[in-house]
């Protein structure tokens, strides 16, 4: 995830509500995964 936030951070402000839903998908698939090894 750093190189994103590098990349984004780079470019113009535009590009910062793509990073915002790289990141909520972050939180989601983690989120998952806890659900994943409760389960298990």
């Amino acid at each position: 995830m750093t190189n994103l936030q590098t990349n984004f951070n780079g470019q113009s402000q535009m590009d910062w509500p793509g990073f915002i839903s790289l990141d909520a998908v972050c939180v989601l698939v983690q989120h998952k995964l806890r659900e994943q090894r409760r389960y298990a």
